[in-house]
C-alpha cells in the first residue's frame, strides 16, 4: 500500500469510527446494528455514485458501474473484517457511551 493510499485508509477508518461512535451514542444500539446502518449507508452511497456514472449524462471520469460491484464491495467488507492491522483509533481504548 503506497503512502497516500495508507493515509487515505487511515482517514476513512477514522471517519467511519466517528460515524460508529455517533450510532452508539444513545447507549442502546447494539454494535452490529450500528455497523449494519453504516453498511446500508455505504450501499446507498454506491447507488448514488453509480447513478451519476450511467447514461444519459455520465460522469466524464470514465468509470462504468457493473453488476459485479456489490460483490466486490461485499468482498472488501469481508477482507476488512479479517485484517490483522488496525488503522487509526483502536476501539478497545474508547470509553463506552453506555451499555446495551
Amino acid at each position: 500500500m503506497s503512502g497516500d493510499s495508507a493515509e487515505r485508509s487511515v482517514e476513512l477508518t477514522q471517519g467511519l469510527t466517528r460515524l460508529f461512535e455517533l450510532e452508539m451514542r444513545d447507549g442502546r444500539t447494539p454494535p452490529l446494528e450500528a455497523l449494519e446502518h453504516i453498511a446500508r449507508a455505504l450501499g446507498a452511497l454506491y447507488q448514488d455514485v453509480a447513478s451519476a456514472h450511467r447514461d444519459p449524462a455520465p460522469c466524464p471520469c470514465g468509470w462504468v458501474p457493473t453488476s459485479d460491484d456489490p460483490v466486490r464491495l461485499a468482498g472488501a467488507l469481508r477482507g476488512g473484517s479479517s485484517r490483522e492491522a488496525v488503522f487509526g483509533k483502536d476501539l478497545r481504548t474508547m470509553t463506552p457511551a453506555g451499555y446495551a
